[in-house]
């Protein structure tokens, strides 16, 4: 029998929230050339000698605050997705063309080793490998982290391999952004709510200079990006732009929800150092919500499809705590894709497409 082997992947969570194990994951993500992108002597002495020996304990906390029976919510998500996927995808296939679905984690378990462990020989089993990472977005640190990893996996595991194919960003995809703005009509009434702020990760601003295809010109006279990448897109140049993936996908998901330019914004959140992060930042645009008037705010995270640390913590707690402080009254978080039926029934498509 010759299958089909589909390998979810996802940024990945500590194996518990004790502070040993949160440090020795901060370690691996951090160190990753693609995550903070300088010199290895340098990264390394930033990451093991100042950033993780004083956000290790901070980040335990943090996790403890979110931590379940089941164990880290966005490794139970995954792995709740992908039993969904893989029963799914077998609804009507024949026993000799049946699909495995494994979850993998890019930093801490499940890793590669983990989940390939009793797959056997791919070259044998296997038809095809197909690699879904879980993020609408492109980005260096996320997708082409997750990419470049498994491929060096693979290459040096197997000498030989049966076909493998990647499924691409998908946040323009007409499926996902329908199925986006079904969801949050679903989880939030926006009749209700004054305001929805669509909340990205963020990343250092030298990530989307150094991937830009137009970077000569991605920023204004005053260090200020621009729509110079939607121009582009318009003119033919393919959008690979962090930064305006993600203001395409709010603007056509606004457009979805009939929203008006004055009741939704976007921003970035989840910021490391000192260095200049991609902007408006998350925390500072509530307190211009704020002073617009607006009382009853709903948040959606758009670059996440499953509810981890810098949703349930940052946001739903955290933030949520900072806007009550500030005068804020209504706040309501919109929970990520996770397993729901809708996000499983478009995954299934995008695989089918790559078989």
């Amino acid at each position: 029998m010759r299958q089909n082997l589909v390998l979810l992947m996802n940024i990945g969570s500590p194996k518990s929230p004790e502070k040993k194990d949160v440090a020795r994951y901060l370690r691996e993500f951090l160190t990753d050339s693609r995550v903070i992108d300088v010199p290895f002597f340098l990264r390394h002495f930033l990451v093991k000698g100042i950033i993780v020996p004083l956000r290790a304990a901070k980040s335990s906390m943090a996790y403890k605050s979110i931590w379940t029976k089941a164990g880290s919510p966005l490794v139970a998500y995954t792995q709740e997705l992908a039993a969904k996927l893989e029963n799914s995808l077998n609804k009507e296939q024949p026993d000799s063309h049946q699909f495995t679905v494994k979850t993998i984690m890019r930093y801490g378990s499940p890793n590669l080793d983990d989940a390939l462990a009793s797959v056997g020989d791919l070259s044998s089993t296997f038809e095809k490998i197909i690699i879904v990472p879980l993020y609408p977005q492109f980005s260096a640190a996320t997708t082409g982290s997750s990419l470049a990893h498994i491929y060096k996996f693979l290459g040096r595991t197997w000498n030989v391999l049966p076909n493998v194919a990647a499924v691409g960003p998908f946040y323009d995809d007409a499926q996902f952004v329908h199925l986006s703005a079904e969801h949050i009509r679903q989880n939030a009434s926006l009749n209700d709510i004054d305001h929805l702020l669509f909340s990205y990760h963020g990343l250092p601003e030298r990530h989307i200079i150094k991937s830009c295809s137009q970077a000569s010109s991605c920023r204004g006279s005053e260090g200020v990006f621009h729509d110079h990448c939607n121009i582009g897109q318009a003119k033919g140049v393919p959008l690979n732009c962090y930064r305006a993936q993600c203001q395409q996908f709010t603007q056509i998901l606004a457009q979805q929800l009939n929203l008006p330019s004055d009741r939704y914004s976007w921003s970035f959140q989840s910021r490391l150092g000192r260095q200049k992060w991609l902007s408006p930042y998350t925390s500072e645009i509530i307190h211009q919500l704020r002073e617009q008037g607006i009382k009853n705010l709903a948040i959606y995270s758009p670059a996440f499809v499953t509810d981890c640390l810098e949703t349930l913590e940052e946001i739903a707690i955290a933030l949520k705590e900072s806007w009550h402080k500030i005068g804020g009254e209504g706040f309501k978080y919109i929970p990520s894709l996770n397993s729901a039926d809708p996000w499983v029934s478009f995954l299934h498509k995008l695989i089918f497409e790559k078989r």
